[in-house]
């Protein structure tokens, strides 16, 4: 079984959050696929326009197996996350996920 995980924001959703979702889950093989999506604010810092229980359901509807909240820098489960994007270098989407794991900063 082979699971990916994707950090997102859906707000809103469109064909490239679309397209992400289909060609993550077609390069790595992905039989489920864990997003990990932002509530009430972006990571920006602004107000996000929808709700995290509606980007939780148009993620659903668009291929996500499984949604989960933003994890607390402190938490174990963070942690996880990035000794798992540690060990894998050249995963695609180098500004995705990996980038919100390793908390890199776009300005």
């Amino acid at each position: 079984m082979n699971i990916i995980g994707i950090v997102v924001e859906y707000n809103p959703f469109h064909n490239g959050h679309l397209y992400h979702i289909n060609e993550a889950k077609r390069i790595t093989g992905a039989d489920y696929t864990i997003a990990i999506i932002s509530g009430p604010f972006t990571q920006a810092g602004n107000i996000s326009t929808i709700d995290k229980f509606t980007k939780a359901q148009i993620a659903i509807e668009n291929g996500v197996d499984l949604v989960l909240g933003v994890l607390s820098t402190n938490s174990a489960a963070y942690r996880n996350a990035r000794t798992i994007a540690a060990n894998y270098p050249n995963i695609p989407f180098p500004y995705g996920w990996k980038a919100n794991i390793l908390g890199v900063v776009f300005e």
